[in-house]
């Protein structure tokens, strides 16, 4: 079955000088995986970093998404 996405957020700029971290987690049980990534965009909508990183699935949809979260502040204070 095909589905049109429709998405109901919408981005919101940080502001000028300032860049915003977006992240996501995602898990798949079938294989025992999960997924983390994190968007860093400055107040023009411009990508300035992207990350991802992949690690066993705990089997929690919300802790997928919390170390998703956690592991965005981490790269947040990357030097």
């Amino acid at each position: 079955m095909n589905r049109v996405s429709s998405n109901k957020y919408k981005w919101y700029s940080p502001k000028k000088g300032s860049w915003k971290s977006n992240t996501d987690g995602t898990m798949d049980l079938l294989d025992g995986w999960c997924g983390l990534g994190i968007l860093i965009r400055d107040h023009q909508g411009r990508i300035m970093a992207s990350v991802v990183k992949k690690l066993r699935a705990s089997g929690d949809v919300l802790f997928t998404e919390l170390q998703a979260i956690i592991f965005g502040l981490e790269v947040a204070i990357w030097d």
